[in-house]
């Protein structure tokens, strides 16, 4: 009896294959993003070793991928861990000093901008038009920039938010303040009564 599986099959570790050996092929020898040796000494292993790696040969360890993502840090590479899930990646973004509000803009307007050109794309397949071709314009990579942008949104929202209700908050509005402040008071008053 033959078993079903809802798991999709595993794309090819070859660099041509796709996964996250082909996205780290990609970054450390295609890009040159930074010596492979440099590379392989942060993550202990030989230059052998990582080459073995990133050409599909051996499979990278979670405590590799881990560490890779530590020293290069490229979304693609946990887009490709990510492939065939619901899961989407994204960079944490770094909350401004402003309690995070230029970063929530940043998220909102790039989800917008992203949006925005993927209904003009779909609009010209409506119409009849090719879409483009794969790249940077093509409509499955733009969602996939809108998705990011608005994960980048929701987790910076609270932030800004939460930033905000500490700026409105009244001084008083702390009870342990008020407290502190009333024992303030009456010290004063008993020290100076005669």
């Amino acid at each position: 009896m033959e078993r079903s599986t809802n798991h999709p099959t595993r794309p090819p570790a070859t660099p041509e294959g796709g996964g996250f050996a082909a996205i780290a092929h990609q970054i450390l020898i295609r890009e040159r993003r930074r010596p492979m040796r440099d590379v392989a000494a942060a993550l202990g292993l030989s230059y052998a070793a990582l080459h073995a790696r990133v050409s599909g040969r051996v499979p990278f360890s979670p405590m590799d991928i881990n560490l890779l993502l530590h020293e290069m840090p490229d979304v693609r590479l946990v887009d490709a861990l990510l492939r065939h899930t619901r899961f989407v990646a994204f960079e944490k973004p770094h909350p401004a000093r402003s309690g995070g509000g230029a970063t929530a803009i940043e998220a909102a307007t790039a989800a917008l901008r992203n949006i925005a050109a993927l209904v003009e794309d779909l609009a010209g397949l409506a119409e009849g038009r090719r879409p483009p071709r794969d790249g940077d314009a093509a409509p499955e990579a733009r969602l996939e920039e809108a998705q990011r942008a608005i994960a980048a949104l929701a987790f910076a929202l609270p932030q800004v938010l939460a930033a905000q209700r500490r700026r409105a908050a009244p001084p008083d509005a702390d009870p342990g303040a008020s407290s502190l402040a009333r024992v303030a008071q009456d010290t004063r008053e008993v020290s100076v009564a005669p």
